[in-house]
């Protein structure tokens, strides 16, 4: 296939033909108690479990990241590339051990690796806070984060209602369509990191969609918006394919704990 252009759309195509394939070459097969779970990641792109983590859990994995950040330096916690008003800790399996806790649980691992592939593999972590009132950022933008599977889990440690700036996801729009085919062609071309794994300009903007465009997509087929709350505790898996959008907080703070997934020697 060396004379398919590796930019041209065809190309794009064979690429995720190609990542179909070692997907299903590399199908894992769930414990009989997860099915009904993967059934509903399966159909909406999201999962939600409320309350997953004990009080004495969750008060594990804070202890661990108020003792990362008294000792991390200002590199370290940092904002997340052109967001506003958004605190992180990253390489939080690192500098607060228990949270690995989240990460290695057998559900969540037996899912993840039956949604996406037995090659599926945690690629990052990372703490985040929301403490600034009214302050919009890039990620409110209606978006998708990638082409292949990247799914996150997320566990919150502060209770999320409307007010504390849920992520919002349309159920169902993870699945291949035709409406997909160029937002993602345009994703593959202009998705850059550099040598150390960190955002380009374009990157920012790979993935996003104008305000008409969310609003023929979402009522040609028919994708109901739904704002992730639940209290502290609550864990949600997403696959971010879909299209999916932070909010911004309005009343108190937003803290949680994040990981993404991806097939094994894919980075960002």
């Amino acid at each position: 296939m060396g004379f398919i252009a590796n930019d041209s759309i065809t190309g794009f195509m064979l690429k995720k033909l190609d990542y179909k394939l070692k997907c299903r070459l590399t199908k894992h097969q769930v414990q009989p108690e997860n099915r009904n779970a993967l059934s509903t990641l399966q159909r909406d792109g999201c999962i939600v479990f409320p309350q997953y983590f004990s009080d004495q859990q969750l008060d594990s994995f804070e202890a661990g990241i108020a003792a990362a950040k008294a000792r991390e330096s200002a590199d370290t916690i940092k904002n997340g590339h052109i967001d506003t008003g958004i605190s992180r800790i990253f390489d939080l399996t690192e500098v607060a051990p228990a949270t690995n806790a989240i990460f290695s649980d057998p559900m969540v691992v037996d899912l993840i690796k039956g949604y996406c592939s037995s090659e599926c593999r945690l690629l990052k972590t990372f703490y985040e806070e929301k403490t600034e009132i009214g302050v919009p950022s890039q990620s409110n933008n209606t978006h998708f984060d990638d082409w292949r599977h990247r799914v996150k889990v997320w566990v919150y440690l502060t209770d999320v209602t409307e007010q504390q700036a849920p992520t919002t996801i349309f159920l169902g729009s993870h699945k291949d369509h035709w409406w997909r085919l160029w937002h993602e062609y345009n994703y593959y071309l202009h998705f850059r990191t550099d040598e150390n794994n960190q955002y380009t300009p374009l990157t920012d903007y790979s993935g996003m969609f104008w305000p008409h465009e969310v609003e023929t997509i979402r009522k040609r087929w028919h994708y109901r918006e739904q704002a992730i709350t639940g209290k502290r505790g609550t864990m949600f898996i997403f696959d971010s394919r879909a299209l999916h959008r932070s909010t911004v907080l309005q009343q108190g703070e937003r803290k949680i704990i994040t990981g993404y997934y991806t097939f094994n020697g894919l980075g960002l």
